[in-house]
Order: C-alpha cells, then structure tokens, then sequence
C-alpha cells in the first residue's frame, strides 16, 4: 500500500502513524482487498457514507469491544469526518498488535473533496447544524 508517515490533508497525527491518501485508499481497495473501516457515529453517517462495497462502520462509540470482529489478514484504512479520530484509533490498533492499518488521510471531508463516491442526504432533510461533509453548498444539497 501506497502511504506516508506525514499527513498531507490534516494537521493533527501521532508519531509512527501511516497515512493513506483518498486515492491511494481507493486502490488499495481495489488492488489489496482492503477494508476502511468508518468510526463515525450513526448521526454522522446520516449526512454523508462512504459509496463503497469495502466499508466496515464501527463507532467509535463501541470500537474497544467491536475491533476483535475486523480481519487480521486484509489492510484496514481507518477513516473518520476529518481524520482526527481516525489517527487515534489507528494508535490503539497499533498498540492492540495491528500492523497492516492506516488513517485515510483528511477523512471523508477530503474523500469527498477529491470527488471520490459518496452517498449523501440533502441538507434540508433534519440535519439541524448544517452539514458535516465539508461542502459550502448552500442549494438545499450538495
């Protein structure tokens, strides 16, 4: 798998942390059987989700007793909204023996951004606080 030790699309990381970009996440997908695996909260997923066969979601909410259920044999990019919460839990893979694990670079707002497949709900559906994609539409949906 293609990935960096310094995040490109996000401030926030941890040492030792490896870093997949959107594209790359894409590929890998494709080419490595990899897995993301969406720690966002069920609200969250409400707004925006991954448009992707290879999606696993496990909040982040109840990932300490859900992780053991992921393969061990397949790369794991671990995504969030923005990529903060995802660069945690890949530290708490790692230190659970996780080798083969990764943070989508920037999360799903940078997924998005680079215009890779989403599923979205419009903005006027309920969604009180706006949206939490990242986008600057303000049309009713992105």
């Amino acid at each position: 798998m293609n990935y960096s030790l310094y995040a490109e699309n996000q401030v926030f990381t941890l040492p030792e942390i490896k870093h997949v970009t959107p594209i790359n996440a894409v590929l890998a997908i494709e080419k490595e059987d990899a897995i993301i695996v969406d720690i966002r909260e069920e609200e969250e997923l409400d707004v925006i989700k991954f448009d992707s066969t290879q999606v696993e979601y496990m909040p982040i909410s109840t990932i300490v007793d859900t992780y053991s259920k992921l393969p061990n044999d397949k790369p794991l990019i671990i995504a969030c909204a923005n990529g903060i919460r995802s660069v945690k839990i890949v530290n708490l893979f790692m230190v659970q023996g996780f080798t083969n694990v990764y943070n989508l670079d920037g999360g799903i707002t940078q997924w998005y951004r680079e215009g890779l497949p989403v599923l979205m709900q419009k903005h006027g559906s309920g969604n009180a606080g706006g949206c939490g994609c990242g986008c600057s539409c303000d049309s009713g949906s992105c």
